[in-house]
Formats: structure tokens, C-alpha cells, sequence
């Protein structure tokens, strides 16, 4: 599951919660600091501070000194007081956890990604090979947004209420960036499909590709349309159709993909015990993985649907 549809789970918990992050101050304390505060400007002499005046004269206001120098911490207390109030665990704390998981499964996909191409050194550039860099590279950008999506909202606007409910633009463009590597995933398996199933009828991988392509082309393209528009984070919950869209589709493919390459598998098999127990082990492989991604997008579906 992406990044992207698990902040957008995160979206619609925020949206129920969103009315409970406004300001509630301690008027018990703030009185009883006005009172300290009256007590002191008696005890303080008064001095005149000349205030500029454009019509040349110069009038002079009564001002307490001490006053000025006891309001500052006075106010600064008060705004630490009505911080702890915000509960940001389980919205943007969440999405901070989200944040450094792919961070570390970034750096899985490092490794693999070198492993890959030091294993394949020898064969030269090769399709899979550029499917590999590009799908790094996206992978890379994807998780240079989500981490400028979490710096915006937790440190460039810490206690910044106003621009918590506001949709940054990094978070938006993400949108496109997941729309381009899940397609990408799924044509690459659907060209698998297509080699798996040399000497046979190439019918079935053409039905697969056209399915993964219509599905892709006709649910990406609406979905990143309706949340480019949304600039609040209420504003997400009126577009909760585009959830359940998109987890139903990517399920959709998965299983689509996963089944057919296991048909085209367990109709391989040459009766060599070598050759079917490699196919065993490619079949356990797809199943596995397949399998995977679909639980993922059902348990999202469930979580949204239970919320």
C-alpha cells in the first residue's frame, strides 16, 4: 500500500478529530496572572514615554515598565499551556512513523537495487534494467516529498494551527509521483506475463494489459483531478469515493496479475522434477507477494469502512 493512501487514511481520522484543534485557554490561570499583573503596576513608579504624533505635538502615554517585562512570560505560558492540549498522535505523529518506515525501506530498496545490478553487470541495458532506475528514481522523490510534508506541517509551522488544516503541495504532488510507480509495477508483471507465455496464445496477456491500463488510466486520472482541488483537509472527507476507487482497483490488478501468472506456471510444468520444483518455487513466490499487496489494500478498505 502507498504512501499516499495511507495518509489519506490519516486524512479522514484528522477530519473527525479537526474541530477539537482550536484554542481552549486556562482562564483560571490568565486571571489569577492579570491580578499579579495589577498588584505590580501599583508598586512600580510610572514613567513617560514620548510617542510620535503627526500633527507635531508630542503627547506622552503612562507606562509601567515592569508591566511590559512581566506580560512576555505571562503570554509565553499561556501559549505553553494550550499545547499540550492538541493531540497530534494519531494523525501526524502516524504519519510521522509512516515517514521513517520508508525511510528504511528505502534503504532496502537500495540494496536490492545494487544487488541487481551487480548480479546483472555483464548483460548490458536491458528493459528490466530501466524499469529498475526509474522506478528508484521515483521511489527517491516520493520519499523526499513525504519528508517535506512532515518538516512543513511538525517544524517549519509547529504550533501553527491554521496550517495544519491546509494541504501542503508537496503532499499533492506526491499523488502523481504514486500514480506513475504503481502502473509501472503492474505493466512490468504484465510483461512478464507476456514472456511467460512464449509458443502460447498471446490472448491472455492482451486482455491483462488492457485491463491493467484501462483500470490505471481510468481511475488515476479522476482521482488525482478531485484531490489536486481539495486545499483542506475536510475538504478530503467529501471525496472519500476516490479511496475506495483506487484500493479496489490496485486489489483488482494484483489479483488479476498474481492468478495469471500462476495459471500460465502451473501449466509449464515438463514432469522434470528440477525444472517443476523451480516452478513450485516461483508459484509459492507469486502467491506470496501477490497475496501480500491484496491484504494490504483490503485491511486499508476495512480500516476506512470501520472508521
Amino acid at each position: 500500500m502507498s504512501f499516499c493512501t495511507t495518509f489519506r487514511l490519516l486524512v479522514l481520522e484528522w477530519s473527525n478529530e479537526a474541530p477539537s484543534f482550536r484554542y481552549r485557554p486556562n482562564t483560571t490561570d490568565m486571571s489569577g496572572q492579570l491580578g499579579v499583573m495589577r498588584q505590580r503596576s501599583r508598586s512600580y513608579p510610572k514613567s513617560n514615554v514620548p510617542v510620535p504624533h503627526c500633527a507635531g505635538s508630542t503627547p506622552t502615554i503612562s507606562i509601567n515598565a515592569s508591566l511590559v517585562e512581566f506580560i512576555r512570560p505571562a503570554m509565553s505560558s499561556s501559549t505553553q499551556d494550550l499545547l499540550p492540549q492538541i493531540n497530534l498522535g494519531n494523525t501526524f505523529g502516524a504519519l510521522l512513523i509512516g515517514v521513517v518506515l520508508s525511510a528504511v525501506l528505502f534503504g532496502v530498496t537500495n540494496v536490492q537495487t545494487f544487488i541487481y545490478f551487480q548480479t546483472h553487470k555483464d548483460t548490458g541495458m536491458t528493459f528490466f534494467k530501466l524499469i529498475v532506475i526509474w522506478l528508484w528514481i521515483l521511489d527517491a522523490l516520493h520519499l523526499a516529498l513525504v519528508v517535506h510534508c512532515v518538516y512543513y506541517y511538525l517544524v517549519t509551522n509547529y504550533a501553527n494551527f491554521n496550517a495544519l488544516t491546509e494541504i501542503v503541495w508537496s503532499l499533492k504532488l506526491q499523488l502523481i509521483v504514486d500514480v506513475l510507480i504503481v502502473p509501472t509495477v503492474h505493466l512490468s508483471y504484465v510483461y512478464r506475463i507476456w514472456i511467460v507465455s512464449k509458443g502460447r496464445s498471446r490472448v491472455l496477456p492482451a486482455i491483462i494489459m488492457c485491463i491493467v491500463v484501462v483500470l490505471s488510466g481510468g481511475v488515476a486520472v479522476p482521482v488525482v483531478l478531485v484531490q489536486y482541488r481539495c486545499r483542506l483537509f475536510q475538504d478530503v472527507v467529501t471525496t472519500e469515493w476516490a479511496t475506495y476507487l483506487t484500493l479496489g482497483a490496485v486489489t483488482f490488478d494484483d489479483i488479476l496479475i498474481a492468478s495469471s501468472l500462476c495459471y500460465l506456471l502451473a501449466t509449464s510444468r515438463t514432469g522434470f522434477s528440477s525444472t517443476d520444483s523451480f516452478l513450485t518455487k516461483l508459484l509459492g513466490y507469486i502467491i506470496s507477494t501477490g497475496c501480500l499487496t491484496s491484504i494490504c489494500s483490503i485491511i486499508a478498505v476495512i480500516a476506512v469502512s470501520a472508521r
